[in-house]
């Protein structure tokens, strides 16, 4: 069995939930044990930090409010929440575990203190689950728990490397859809340079053509025949909305111009 089966089987972390949780979800309770403080409080907040998340366990254990909201209550790692909102951090990777009351927390958090006991690598007389006398040292329980963090830093690393290519292939997208707005003249800064026409004033579907951009020549000569009825028969009417020619010449686009109708 692998350390990091064996670490997991001694606290109890068969059934865990893992993933990121926002720093506002999370609640520090006043009877938190400050005995519980497993690394140099500098190294935390190195890593914080450098990788903008933790590198070190963070347990948490979900908790209804009085208002019914969820909210994530620290069971271990209290120092690492501390630094991260005083360096503004808003998300924080975290092991969610199933404590149904507080003497669970209480219990569970007594085998961290425990585990934090256990003997560090190089003494093969220890059986599996012997225990120290006095604790270790800092760098010592470090040691042991930084080779068992090894593949959470690995996949840390990936995830930021990940982000930074979506990141930049957002950023290549955003610029062309920006360029085709303005190619299309529906940017917000692009309506002030609108083509502007006076459509009812248009005689020659070839001139017409020319000035409405995806116009066919049978609809310019739609539109300027309505425009002659208009000229020679009083029954006939003028262009009054851009919905008008839309349904008579719907190649045109008529939103990409300022249109007239007086």
């Amino acid at each position: 069995m692998s350390k990091s089966n064996r670490l997991s089987r001694y606290l109890g972390l068969s059934d865990v939930h893992q993933g990121q949780v926002h720093i506002d979800l999370l609640k520090v309770p006043d009877d938190y044990p400050q005995e519980l403080l497993y690394v140099s409080p500098t190294l935390i907040r190195e890593d914080l930090e450098k990788y903008q998340t933790n590198l070190i366990p963070l347990i948490i254990r979900s908790v209804t409010t009085p208002a019914r909201d969820v909210e994530y209550e620290v069971v271990f790692g209290k120092e690492v929440v501390d630094f991260a909102r005083e360096l503004g951090i808003k998300q924080l990777w975290a092991t969610r575990v199933e404590l149904a009351d507080d003497q669970e927390v209480s219990d569970f958090q007594e085998r961290i203190k425990r585990l934090m006991q256990i003997h560090a690598q190089g003494h093969p007389s220890q059986q599996e689950g012997s225990y120290l006398q006095s604790p270790l040292s800092v760098s010592g329980f470090t040691n042991i728990l930084d080779r068992h963090l090894q593949p959470l830093k690995k996949q840390i690393e990936s995830i930021h490397q990940e982000m930074a290519k979506q990141s930049q292939q957002v950023m290549h997208l955003s610029a062309q859809v920006k360029t085709l707005s303005n190619i299309l003249g529906s940017s917000p800064t692009g309506s002030q340079n609108r083509r502007t026409i006076r459509i009812n004033s248009y005689r020659d579907a070839e001139s017409l053509k020319k000035r409405v951009p995806g116009l066919t020549i049978d609809e310019a000569q739609v539109v300027i025949g309505r425009l002659e009825r208009y000229r020679k028969h009083q029954g006939g009417r003028k262009f009054c909305s851009v919905d008008e020619l839309k349904e008579i010449a719907p190649s045109g686009h008529w939103d990409s111009l300022s249109i007239c109708f007086n």
